[in-house]
């Protein structure tokens, strides 16, 4: 019903009440509708497609802008199943249609014969849809192309339903996916069906089919081959120039769905660090590609060991080493040129601590600094229970040792050197020296007193 209120009703002298689309445009062709001289319209059936409307009035003097009534109408939708079949593979397939919201009436398949077969452009053919579902049995895949829908509700009038059964070819997955110019390549080419995913077996495959070598960015096109047990096909192909190779099925390729292996040249890229770095210290690496650091995975090589980053950016240790050396670095990312680099690490002299003999509490003890080579470091700060000592001739300095048994660190530092820290053992036993001497000649005095009295 539509009712004009508000204000009360207009003359209808002149009054027309009209559908307009969602752009503002008078609705024409078979969804179009308006009443003239009339302001009470009831039991009236407009039938539409999917879409939105605006039932707009005005007469001489007034309109109805700013107080449309909209209209949603929304269409049927059908779905398939499947819902994709494998062109010239797929043969005598039992189909079912779902319609959505569900009800009674004739659906009609767009490039569909009646034998039935698909996607046969320009043909059509109707089934039952009782429910919301209706099926067509023993379809065959004939031709590329798309099977579109349009129902008549029993009791209504035919009009476009959303959804759509696509005949494409089968499914082919290269790998790698991408080339790069002017390097052989062995490219897997995996046929599955579309719907199901299953490898195929006995399909022809081809590259760029048809096309002259002149116009093809391969070196040289390739003889088609035919699908094992796996589904697979091997190509070894070199890229001339930047582009896409197409892929065939059975000679065809689908328009709306091709699928191609990309061939593209490979990116500069430049690595960068410090030229050189202290053993055992950590040093930085950049990747970049004119300028701009990559994200994409970037992998470091350096000492046998890899660094991968998705920064661009990676933070290494240098090694130690007994003199100073230049290493390699190399980076690697996928699409981008392989670069080289050095770094040299320098050696840093290191101090050595070398304790001679057992350590007792309560003792003093001898302590030498010596350099990586052996050779005596005169001169050394050594630092011994909160005490800081200088070694002497021979690198050599004398210290007491705690009067409690343990471990106790020491350190030593000197100018160009890295410092050193080790651990001084402290050994039970210590004390006054030659105290057991004194004991033992006590103990053998007093036995000869004793003796000589025994006698006397």
């Amino acid at each position: 019903m539509v009712n004009l209120v508000g204000g009360g009703h207009p003359d209808d002298t002149g009054l027309t009440v009209a559908l307009y689309n969602a752009t503002g445009e008078l609705v024409t062709g078979d969804d179009a509708w308006s009443k003239t001289t009339d302001y009470s319209i009831t039991a009236e059936e407009i039938i539409l497609s999917g879409g939105t409307y605006y039932l707009y009035a005005y007469n001489a003097t007034h309109d109805s802008e700013g107080n449309n009534a909209t209209l949603i109408i929304t269409n049927y939708t059908v779905t398939s199943s499947p819902s994709i079949l494998a062109w010239i593979i797929d043969e005598a397939v039992n189909m079912t249609f779902q319609l959505t919201p569900a009800g009674n009436g004739t659906l009609t398949l767009n490039n569909m014969s009646g034998i039935p077969e698909a996607s046969d452009l320009g043909q059509s053919t109707q089934i039952a849809i009782e429910n919301g579902v209706g099926t067509l049995d023993e379809v065959n895949a004939i031709e590329l192309g798309n099977v579109t829908f349009d129902f008549i509700p029993d009791g209504g009038a035919e009009r476009h339903a959303n959804g759509l059964l696509r005949v494409t070819t089968a499914t082919a997955t290269p790998s790698p996916a991408t080339i790069f110019n002017g390097e052989p390549t062995l490219v897997t080419i995996t046929v599955t069906h579309p719907a199901t995913g299953t490898p195929l077996e006995d399909v022809r495959v081809g590259l760029d089919h048809g096309i002259p070598l002149n116009e093809s960015i391969l070196a040289k096109l390739p003889t088609d081959q035919f699908t094992g047990a796996d589904g697979k096909v091997e190509f070894s192909i070199t890229a001339d120039a930047s582009g896409n190779v197409t892929i065939y099925i059975e000679n065809e390729t689908d328009p709306d769905n091709e699928f191609v292996i990309v061939a593209q040249a490979r990116k500069q890229m430049t690595i960068s660090n410090d030229p050189s770095v202290d053993e055992g210290k950590t040093f930085t690496i950049e990747a970049k590609s004119n300028g701009v650091l990559i994200t994409g995975t970037v992998t470091f090589t350096f000492n046998g060991q890899t660094w991968p980053t998705t920064t661009g950016v990676a933070t290494i240790t240098a090694p130690s080493v007994s003199t100073s050396l230049t290493y390699p670095i190399t980076a690697t990312a996928d699409g981008y040129t392989s670069v080289s680099g050095t770094i040299m690490v320098l050696n840093v002299p290191k101090l050595i601590i070398a304790i001679s003999g057992e350590v007792k509490a309560g003792q003093t003890f001898s302590l030498t600094i010596a350099d990586d080579a052996g050779g005596p470091v005169i001169g050394a700060t050594v630092t011994f229970e909160g005490k800081t000592y200088t070694t002497g001739a021979g690198g050599t300095v004398t210290m007491t040792a705690p009067t409690t048994e343990g471990s106790y660190p020491v350190s030593a530092t000197f100018p160009g050197f890295g410092s050193v820290s080790s651990t001084v053992t402290v050994l039970k036993g210590g004390g006054i020296p030659g105290f057991e001497l004194l004991t033992l000649v006590a103990a053998i005095g007093v036995a000869f007193l004793l003796l000589r009295r025994r006698r006397n």
